[in-house]
């Protein structure tokens, strides 16, 4: 019932724009149910889109990244989750923090490489020097990894439906593996990933750029 009224509210809020744009591909989805829409006539599909770029034949320095987001007390729960499982590993790991709060552990492990916070552009390059990525599955996330196309594990924030809905749409698409929190084993993950058949989807994100120009030209013209 809440779906439903919100959803309402929505369509009623975006039917008083001239255009709503969807980073997403209409006859390509990466975001399954959650960009389609049947009954709206001014949404325009303008592809996935991304900030981060793909790097030709980048160094591997790292097994694994984490990039850990998203509300607490859900993220701290998964950082200590992660970091007890890492540490008695033999893994090289890179682990971004996603918080400048001071962690509840001391880091004495030489091959974990942690930091609080990373910009956009050094993301970019310690993602593309790691092997494989365990992240929350936020759309933005998802978007981001396959512009890059890379191996990633998928946990999503417990009781973000969308987070759920989208991880469950990818593994079983074949695109990256996921398993919930709190059954979450990076041995037995790893494991799966070694034997994994990723199949990344071919979308174009670059057509957003043309979107910008036609409504550059509709609104120079006078149309809009």
């Amino acid at each position: 019932l809440a779906s439903k009224i919100i959803n309402r509210l929505h369509h009623f809020l975006i039917k008083k724009f001239d255009e709503c744009w969807a980073p997403d591909d209409q006859n390509n989805t990466l975001a399954g149910e959650l960009s389609f829409c049947d009954n709206l006539g001014n949404v325009k599909y303008i592809g996935p889109i991304s900030r981060l770029e793909r790097q030709e034949n980048p160094e591997l320095k790292y097994d694994i990244i984490v990039v850990l987001s998203g509300p607490e007390p859900q993220r701290t729960l998964l950082e200590s989750l992660l970091f007890k499982q890492i540490e008695n590993t033999a893994y090289k790991v890179y682990f971004v923090r996603g918080s400048n709060i001071p962690p509840l552990y001391n880091n004495k492990h030489k091959s974990v490489e942690v930091i609080n916070v990373l910009n956009s552009e050094t993301l970019n390059d310690k993602i593309e020097q790691s092997n494989i990525v365990i992240c929350r599955s936020g759309y933005t996330s998802i978007m981001d990894l396959i512009k890059l196309q890379k191996k990633a594990i998928l946990i999503p924030t417990p009781g973000q439906t969308e987070q759920e809905y989208l991880a469950t749409f990818h593994h079983e698409r074949g695109t990256f593996l996921s398993y919930t929190q709190k059954d979450f084993k990076l041995t037995t993950a790893l494991k799966a990933a070694d034997s994994f058949e990723w199949n990344f989807p071919k979308v174009n994100m670059e057509h957003y750029k043309l979107a910008i120009e036609n409504l550059v030209e509709t609104k120079l013209s006078g149309k809009l």
